[in-house]
């Protein structure tokens, strides 16, 4: 009960003039925004709905966010502040996340992404990585962005093969690619 008038109280204090609204960016039908609380029962429903998925390749998202209250707290208290996490909506439904994390010099940062299964094979991932990827490197001013990716994760290496992203290192159970902003 509390939680409610919680969020509702922020619903209402989001929209005056003093609060910065969350980072949108589109592309095509998708619309990516900077998660808020308001966001909260939409992804933990696509990550509690999702969970053997997530799991299937070593992505910990299923495993960090048991509980409603863990999604809530991502949000209200993020552990790297510097990260921009960002859902992934399709038609105002919630289809996963893409995250840009620059590096203390603000020159490299590590993309990432994950969908829910039903949203998967429509090109969401795809347009999502290209649409933040070209936000880091013409507003934030990235010289090069990497993404780390399960050997294993046949869906997620053919999407950063196709936007040309390069395959640069191999370590443990993971590959590393990179790609920098003039290719």
């Amino acid at each position: 009960y509390w939680l409610n008038i919680k969020i509702s109280f922020l619903s209402f204090w989001m929209k005056s003039e003093n609060v910065m609204q969350p980072l949108e960016l589109s592309i095509d039908e998708i619309l990516l925004r900077q998660f808020t609380l308001l966001d909260t029962d939409a992804i933990f429903y696509l990550i509690d709905s999702n969970r053997e998925h997530l799991s299937q390749n070593g992505d910990d998202t299923a495993v960090k966010y048991l509980t409603r209250d863990s999604v809530l707290e991502s949000i209200a208290n993020p552990r790297n502040p510097s990260k921009i996490r960002m859902g992934i909506w399709v038609k105002s439904n919630f289809a996963g996340s893409v995250n840009l994390h620059p590096d203390e010099k603000g020159k490299i940062a590590e993309i990432g992404c994950y969908l829910g299964a039903q949203f998967q094979g429509k090109g969401y991932a795809t347009r999502a990585i290209i649409r933040l990827a070209r936000y880091g490197f013409e507003i934030l001013g990235l010289e090069q962005i990497f993404a780390k990716v399960n050997k294993n994760n046949d869906s997620s290496n053919a999407v950063v093969r196709k936007l040309g992203f390069i395959l640069s290192d191999e370590y443990n159970k993971e590959f590393y690619f990179w790609i920098k902003e003039k290719q």
